[in-house]
């Protein structure tokens, strides 16, 4: 469960109301439409933890973060691996 500030920094990408620097950072996704829909889910994800650990003001926490892709039928696979995280 997120931290109050945590929630509000998440808050700040809600469709229809995004936050001028929310708005900014979707925007270096570079997103072209023609991304795979799990491709893009993984790097929102991404983005939305980093967001929280640049945002949040917290060194606590934070570090490179690890993504996978689940898919229905298939084996899951790296997104993005980060060097501290074993090959599978």
């Amino acid at each position: 469960m997120a931290s109050p500030g945590q929630q509000n920094i998440l808050n700040e990408f809600i469709s229809g109301r995004e936050s001028s620097r929310a708005k900014a950072r979707i925007e270096q996704l570079g997103l072209t439409g023609k991304e795979a829909p799990i491709e893009r889910d993984a790097r929102k994800a991404e983005m939305l933890v980093t967001a929280v650990k640049d945002w949040g003001g917290e060194n606590t926490i934070g570090g490179e973060v690890a993504v996978i892709m689940l898919e229905r039928r298939k084996k899951w696979r790296w997104f993005h691996r980060p060097a501290f995280c074993p090959p599978g």
